[in-house]
């Protein structure tokens, strides 16, 4: 069998993995564990986790935390910024200076993935360009306001300082779908929930697509249309006008552990996340991870608390789906974690129990 839940309970994607295995395990179960993780969710430390890399800070600042991992020629950078600014005023130069701070700390790097854990700006990831060496004949780092009437970008300095390396930006699943500029793009979802005028919509919109035109002359490999620009109010465009990838959390931790291979191969899926409700339903990853999942496996959900009903549960091809109701770490101490990893443990026992009902040894399958 396959377990695979985002972090629960306080406690990380493998700790929480782990936990849910020993419940199956001493009824005889075979587990695979697969940490896994959202952009900006727990994505970072699942990545971390596979690489057997700890996440060590690399810059810390009074703008954000830029921590970084590092196991042989892999590398991920972790950045989360804290930006002071208003929304149009902010400017994502924060990543690309930790990102060019990270290249020069660890020039060993070739797979360098980003997950960024908070977004505050709407530039369309011209501050990233311009900290990676990018220039232009407006300031690249003052927010999309400044972007207005931008005609000219030198990539060079960017694309040099990446090249021959592997690129990818952890989006959500709506994100690596979605354009930058467009009715789809970053300023029309926007004016849907800020309720900004169509004027400064059109302008705003007209601005970042100056900036993707631009880079386009310029050598970029995408557009303003291009899937995944949407990503981290632009930060995606910035990373595909560099040759890198937008993918989703679980997409990104599947290439590292050949996850769909193991999930054929499973028996029973466990799948999970911390809570399962009508509000972020869609932005877990257990739809994500049953999505994968051929229909005549079982997929099983675990939360720490879960407010589906059953009837939605099994509408999505999921089995059932059960609440652990485990308080959650009050502290990032050795002994929380491991007092939390206890009762995830004690929780599903009933659950192993239902599905492995007697200790016959391992099963044949994993």
């Amino acid at each position: 069998m396959a377990i695979c839940v985002e972090q629960m309970c306080g406690v990380s994607s493998r700790d929480a993995g782990t936990a849910l295995a020993r419940a199956f395990v001493a009824q005889g179960a075979r587990c695979a564990v697969i940490p896994v993780g959202l952009s900006g969710g727990g994505a970072a430390a699942a990545i971390a986790d596979i690489l057997d890399a700890p996440l060590d800070a690399l810059v810390v600042t009074d703008d954000g935390t830029a921590e970084l991992a590092v196991a042989g020629r892999r590398g991920m950078l972790l950045v989360s910024p804290r930006a002071r600014q208003g929304l149009f005023e902010a400017s994502s130069a924060l990543v690309g200076h930790d990102v060019a701070a990270a290249l020069q700390s660890y020039p060993q790097i070739h797979d360098l993935v980003i997950d960024v854990g908070a977004c505050t700006w709407h530039d369309g990831g011209a501050g990233f360009l311009g900290a990676l060496g990018a220039s232009a004949d407006v300031a690249l780092d003052s927010g999309v306001s400044a972007l207005t009437g931008l005609g000219v970008v030198d990539l060079q300095p960017a694309l040099d300082l990446v090249a021959d390396r592997n690129l990818v930006l952890v989006g959500s699943s709506d994100d690596v779908e979605s354009p930058l500029t467009g009715l789809r793009g970053i300023t029309s979802r926007l004016g849907t929930r800020d309720e900004l005028s169509l004027e400064r919509q059109l302008g705003l919109d007209t601005a970042l697509q100056h900036l993707a035109d631009a880079c386009r002359r310029a050598g970029g490999g995408a557009s303003g249309i291009s899937r995944g620009g949407a990503a981290h109010g632009g930060l995606g465009f910035a990373a595909l006008s560099l040759g890198g990838r937008v993918q989703r959390g679980l997409d990104v931790c599947s290439e590292l552990t050949g996850l769909p291979d193991t999930l054929r191969r499973a028996d029973l899926i466990i799948t999970g996340c911390d809570e399962l409700d009508f509000g972020r339903w869609d932005r877990t990853v257990v739809l994500e991870v049953s999505g994968m999942v051929q229909a005549e496996t079982p997929v099983v959900a675990v939360a720490r608390e879960n407010h589906i009903t059953a009837r939605e549960v099994r509408s999505q091809l999921i089995e059932a789906a059960h609440s652990l109701r485990v308080e959650p770490a009050r502290s990032a101490s050795e002994a929380e974690r491991l007092r939390v990893m206890d009762d995830i443990t004690r929780a599903a026992r009933s659950v192993a129990v239902s599905w492995f009902p007697t200790v016959s040894g391992p099963s044949e399958r994993p």
